[in-house]
């Protein structure tokens, strides 16, 4: 069986319509999370002259963990868009460094997977190399 046979067979599987659908849920999520942490970023915070050096630095810190949960979640609403697009090309389950299928238990863990675990981890292997 060809490696397209096999991803072709998962697109006809139980399996198949799960993920998809999480990844489905997973993508209306994120976009709401999203547009939550724009709102709340364009409400004016309330100025004090009480206020003192401590409440400061929680309001900026409080702001900081603010601006990486929503770049997190963005990098995340691409990931789950481009599974979205490899569904919609018939490519997803492929490995896009060695084109063979990716475990459906690494789906499982992590719909969004482009990679499969041995490409995953020698990618990762040598980010490790560069830093």
């Amino acid at each position: 069986m060809t490696t397209s046979e096999i991803t072709m067979s998962r697109h006809a599987s139980p399996h198949f319509d799960a993920l998809r659908d999480a990844l489905e849920r997973r993508h209306v999520e994120l976009l709401r999370e999203i547009e939550t942490a724009e709102v709340a970023r364009r409400v004016p915070v309330e100025r004090t002259d009480v206020g003192d050096r401590e409440d400061a630095a929680l309001r900026a810190q409080a702001g900081d963990i603010g601006e990486a949960e929503e770049e997190r979640d963005l990098v995340e609403l691409r990931q789950v868009e481009a599974a979205l697009h490899r569904i919609a090309a018939g490519r997803y389950g492929e490995c896009v460094d060695c084109g063979l299928p990716i475990s459906l238990a690494r789906l499982f863990v992590q719909p969004s997977a482009q990679r499969c675990e041995a490409c995953q981890e020698e990618r990762e292997h040598r980010a490790r190399r560069v830093t």
